[in-house]
């Protein structure tokens, strides 16, 4: 953790840490606009706020629905009639 004019970042090795996903997935998110981009210090590495560690963690640890594929659905519907 570093501390720069009074306010407290991460860097991307804690953020790593504390969500258990790898370098490469947290570019990923990055690259696709699924989590916050961090800020550039020192022309070197990413640091991330608090708030942003938060939203990144969250985002790792999210629980989705399985999503059904509905024309899936529907050509085994007629199959699922006949054999219940």
């Amino acid at each position: 953790m570093k501390r720069i004019q009074g306010v407290q970042y991460y860097t991307t090795a804690e953020v790593l840490r504390a969500t258990g996903i790898s370098r490469q997935t947290l570019w990923r998110w990055r690259k696709e606009g699924q989590v916050p981009q961090g800020h550039r210090f020192r022309s070197r590495g990413v640091l991330f706020s608090r708030r942003e560690r938060d939203q990144i963690v969250s985002y790792a640890n999210r629980i989705e629905s399985p999503r059904t594929n509905h024309n899936q659905l529907t050509m085994d519907l007629p199959q699922r009639i006949q054999n219940p």
